[in-house]
């Protein structure tokens, strides 16, 4: 390669009519070809005169990457990066940690497999933004607004992290050009007509002995499932009759208190040696038996999920709780956020309620008018009855016996009937 030769201070001749200036700026290269030397003399003399006079300009400068660099600083490096070394972070007190690993690796992974993730964070713009956003809306399941938001926000902090703590200060913003999404409505889905029948019956089924009573149990005090799941022995307070959730989303423990119900099936739970948790059952199996069982009986638009917003509607409908008294059960900081996404409350069960109205369900056995403490009994009387055949059903399979016949499971599931009874002021939905 031919050297270049030299006609002036920072002022190369590359060829015929090519002058090119090459700068130093607080340790950053600057490169600018012109075809005259009065151009080019014109640009080394701005250049310097701006880094002497304008610090905001000699920011400017200092800040723009090279090539190599801008190459290697691709959005999914960048947010690899930031989900394992940020999220990823112990706990600290008032602050995010590492609750929010999980759900950011999850979305990181699914980001990784779109062109997005191979955009320098250099170039990156709001066009970009906007072709992911069209890709995820085209996916078969769809995903809402709400999802995309929290797309929008990891990509977001990740970006205002970088420029604040890893000394990419040259990032562009490009969310300036991308329409703020808002959150979509709140969901309101709950049980029901016989939906906690079938459930109930069809978990029962399910190959993990702990399904059904976990899923009870969620339904009775509201739990979200990583806390039930996570729960251990050692967490049960029953001369309280509170459990204790050391470790929750938002980072905080809490006290829950336990309905008679809930109580029950804690006390009827078979140990397993060796193995510490309440519920020794993985998330996997427990959204296996879910899957199938909505699936098989044509159940459609209802989470796990949803047992948080069941529970916690029937605080209010059920026991009266006012909503400070259930906020300290579900564990929710703010009321607004309780009342408008974990509480739908029926206007025909609160309408019975201002008339002092208690039905008499179809049941011989429950026929007359009941007060709520014998409600309650009964749905303890019951869930004890389920669980007791759901484990009987269980060791029969393990010790190599016939299996209980379906009509003995659906008689004892028959008995979760009560449960609309029981547990919303004893009004079908």
């Amino acid at each position: 390669m031919t050297k270049q030769r030299q006609v002036d201070k920072n002022i190369y001749l590359r060829g015929e009519n090519q002058y090119q200036v090459k700068l130093m700026v607080a340790g950053r290269r600057i490169s600018e070809t012109f075809e005259t030397l009065s151009e080019a003399r014109v640009y080394r003399d701005k250049i310097r005169s701006d880094a002497a006079l304008d610090p905001a300009k000699k920011l400017a400068l200092t800040q723009r990457p090279k090539k190599r660099e801008a190459a290697q600083h691709t959005l999914g490096k960048l947010l690899s990066r930031y989900v394992e070394e940020v999220s990823k972070a112990p706990v600290k007190a008032g602050g995010r940690g590492n609750r929010s690993w999980e759900t950011n690796k999850h979305r990181l992974n699914k980001l990784l497999r779109y062109p997005i993730a191979d955009c320098s964070v250099y170039s990156l713009s709001g066009d970009d933004i906007k072709v992911f956003y069209a890709a995820l809306r085209a996916e078969p399941r769809g995903i809402t607004d709400s999802t995309l938001k929290r797309y929008q926000s990891l990509i977001h902090t990740a970006l205002d992290h970088a420029r604040r703590e890893w000394g990419l200060a040259g990032i562009p913003d490009p969310f300036l050009t991308v329409k703020k999404l808002r959150n979509g409505k709140p969901r309101k889905r709950r049980l029901e007509n016989d939906e906690e029948i079938i459930l109930a019956r069809e978990l029962a089924l399910a190959p993990n002995l702990y399904v059904l009573p976990a899923w009870l149990f969620s339904l009775e005090v509201g739990l979200r499932q990583g806390e039930a799941l996570n729960l251990r022995h050692s967490n049960v307070n029953l001369s309280d009759n509170t459990v204790f959730l050391p470790d929750t989303k938002n980072g905080e423990s809490r006290h829950v208190a336990l309905t008679p119900p809930a109580r029950t099936i804690l006390e009827s739970l078979p140990k397993v040696h060796g193995d510490e948790r309440l519920f020794p059952v993985s998330p996997n199996q427990v959204r296996g038996a879910w899957e199938f069982a909505c699936t098989n009986n044509n159940i459609v638009n209802l989470r796990w999920h949803d047992m948080r917003r069941e529970g916690a509607s029937r605080l209010f409908e059920v026991y009266g709780l006012i909503a400070e008294e259930a906020a300290l059960v579900t564990g929710h900081k703010t009321i607004k956020v309780l009342q408008d996404h974990y509480v739908a409350l029926k206007a025909k069960r609160v309408a019975q309620k201002l008339h002092s109205f208690v039905p008499r369900p179809e049941d011989e056995e429950l026929k007359g008018d009941l007060t709520l403490e014998q409600l309650v009994e009964l749905r303890c009387r019951y869930i004890k009855a389920i669980l007791s055949d759901h484990y009987e059903h269980h060791a029969a399979r393990r010790g190599g016996k016939k299996r209980l016949s379906r009509e003995k499971r659906a008689d004892a599931a028959r008995a979760v009937a009560v449960l609309s009874v029981t547990n919303a002021s004893a009004v079908p939905s």
